[in-house]
């Protein structure tokens, strides 16, 4: 996937994975409140998220990135392709599983554990073949676990396989309360749906899903061990109350999936500039967010660069709205097939475009501004009208996440190179303090 396109942006809905810039970030997810003295950079505005620059340096971060990309040929665009030259860098992002209110879920888990045991202290008829005291056991066991689920959260995050073991767990104590249950229609079954529907919500469709199969694997079993205590028919209302919560869990699962489908279309349109395909201005403030945090700790070299089209108003007055949008959706796509699936391309604003060029040296900006100039300035010509672009370049100084301050700098040299372009013939602009890289 092409971080360009819309769909690369692990910024607004659950993500599981992604690999963003070069770096690989597993499938974990971090409280704000597990690290001291934290930035008001966050990672997607989520409060459910650690910031970027307090992850994990162990198997959360891990460089992949590990040659230049020259620039000679454009990138390759499908994942998992090499270069000759250099490793391509995957973007991916998946969406689930999550955690939206993990406090809540927390309180709920020990809150029904405590129910649970009230329940079996207070039921006035004897319990099959566990006694009390092996009951609160198991109670006891599976409030420890959850403690200590949420500590670990709280400390380190969370993988996704420790929220599919939370919720597995979550499921098993509520078929063994329901299986322990002494009364023909047990009403801890209920914890076997508050088990599904809660976890399916909280973390997502496809643990969800999870969640349903599982109560299929299990329920045949569970209700043949109550059989071998209570060799009587099955009770004709328990028979419907489980055929109604089966059809409840399925309904479930189909609107949550429909709302998701409209979720992340929405989310999608609001990132995307519609002319142009590109991110819009506030995508691309949030996906250089991350660049800059990655910037800070891992010294990636980034450099931002300003684009602007020469004449362009000119040319929408003159020639029509029509000729302009088609200018402009040209010059988008001449820059998507000549940058790399790593570096971001927005649309600022108007005929304005801005970059961000990840492992990069300024001087290599200026290659690409070369060739993306001219290669929009021969399309031009090939349709006779009358437009250029000018660009201004300046890296991001080392550990710095200062963006706008980084945007002025490029901003400035843009309109020197405007202003100066019919002199010097040139239309790219190296802000003044950038020294030469390797």
């Amino acid at each position: 996937m092409k971080l360009h396109s819309l769909t690369a942006l692990p910024m607004i809905v659950n993500p599981k994975s992604f690999f963003y810039s070069g770096l690989h970030f597993s499938e974990r997810f971090y409280p704000f409140t597990s690290q001291p003295n934290q930035s008001s950079c966050h990672m997607t505005g989520h409060s459910r998220f650690q910031p970027a620059h307090a992850w994990p340096k162990s198997n959360s971060c891990a460089i992949i990135m590990q040659q230049k990309r020259k620039r000679e040929e454009p990138l390759p665009t499908k994942p998992n392709q090499k270069e000759k030259s250099g490793t391509y860098i995957q973007v991916s992002a998946e969406l689930e599983p999550t955690i939206y209110m993990p406090v809540v879920q927390f309180g709920v888990r020990i809150g029904l554990g405590m129910l649970a045991a009230i329940y079996f202290f207070a039921v006035p008829v004897p319990l099959f073949f566990l006694s009390r005291p092996q009951i609160f056991a198991i109670i006891g066991c599976y409030v420890a676990f959850h403690i200590g689920w949420w500590m670990h959260y709280r400390r380190h995050g969370m993988g996704t396989l420790g929220i599919r073991m939370g919720a597995l767990v979550d499921l098993l104590a509520a078929f063994t309360a329901a299986t322990m249950d002494p009364f023909d229609v047990p009403p801890t079954g209920m914890l076997i749906i508050i088990a599904a529907m809660g976890n399916g919500i909280q973390h997502g469709l496809r643990v969800f899903f999870e969640n349903i199969v599982a109560i299929l694997l299990f329920t045949i079993p569970a209700f043949a061990v109550r059989q071998v205590f209570i060799p009587e028919a099955l009770p004709y209302q328990l028979t419907f109350i489980l055929i109604f919560a089966t059809v409840l869990l399925c309904y479930t699962y189909l609107l949550l999936n429909e709302i998701e489908l409209l979720k992340k279309k929405s989310e999608k349109l609001a990132r995307q500039d519609p002319l142009t395909k590109l991110y819009n201005r506030n995508a691309f403030m949030e996906a250089a967010g991350y660049l800059l945090l990655l910037h800070k700790r891992e010294r990636i070299p980034l450099v931002v660069m300003f684009a602007d089209l020469d004449n362009f108003k000119t040319v929408n007055d003159t020639m029509g709205h029509a000729v302009g949008d088609e200018v402009l959706k040209s010059f988008a796509s001449i820059a998507c097939k000549l940058l790399r699936s790593s570096d971001i391309v927005a649309r600022y604003g108007g005929d304005e475009f801005v970059f961000i060029l990840a492992n990069t040296t300024v001087q290599e900006a200026r290659q690409v501004a070369a060739r993306l100039e001219d290669g929009f300035a021969k399309w031009a010509a090939g349709r006779g009208i009358a437009v250029g672009a000018s660009f201004g370049i300046t890296a991001i100084p080392e550990s710095s996440i200062d963006l706008e301050g980084s945007l002025k700098k490029a901003d400035t040299a843009l309109y020197e190179a405007k202003r100066n372009k019919n002199k010097s013939g040139s239309g790219i602009v190296i802000a003044p303090g950038n020294q030469p890289q390797s």
